[in-house]
């Protein structure tokens, strides 16, 4: 839609955002709340066992970065909801990784979409993912790296 009428590109993110994240507080109230009746088919019909006993280890060492990077990246955002959900992380703590991380991700595409129009869709289709991740490493490096510098 974005690419159809670039001017509302910001407005169609801002609608996708806030679909993403309640789409997202869905799949935390399943695996809240409804992890042996609708959680556990999800999670088998897309095959992700392995990722997700993975992500669940994971949270309990930092959960709002594992949100941040299952929002902001292609890997599947509705693994982490899940996840979260049946780990009982906090709520506040979810919701608002889940708002910066999905926000982030659609408005970067958004103004790609507005600044350069129907010539950026198959860079987007093509390499969006793979940038987000370089972004996203590139950012922790810069975090590491100005934390080793300030204990000096």
């Amino acid at each position: 839609m974005a690419l159809s009428v670039p001017a509302r590109a910001f407005r169609y993110a801002a609608i996708c955002s806030v679909g993403s994240v309640l789409g997202g507080c869905f799949g935390y109230l399943i695996g809240y709340e409804l992890f042996e009746h609708a959680g556990k088919p999800i999670i088998g019909f897309y095959g992700l066992w392995d990722e997700f006993n993975y992500v669940s280890t994971r949270f309990h060492e930092n959960a709002f970065a594992a949100i941040a990077v299952a929002g902001f990246t292609p890997v599947p955002y509705k693994l982490f909801t899940i996840a979260a959900g049946v780990c009982k992380i906090d709520f506040a703590t979810f919701a608002l990784a889940s708002v910066l991380s999905r926000t982030t991700r659609f408005m970067a595409e958004a103004a790609l979409i507005y600044f350069f129009g129907d010539r950026v869709k198959v860079f987007i289709e093509k390499y969006f993912g793979i940038l987000s991740v370089v972004f996203l490493v590139l950012l922790v490096l810069g975090y590491v790296l100005l934390k080793v510098l300030s204990d000096k």
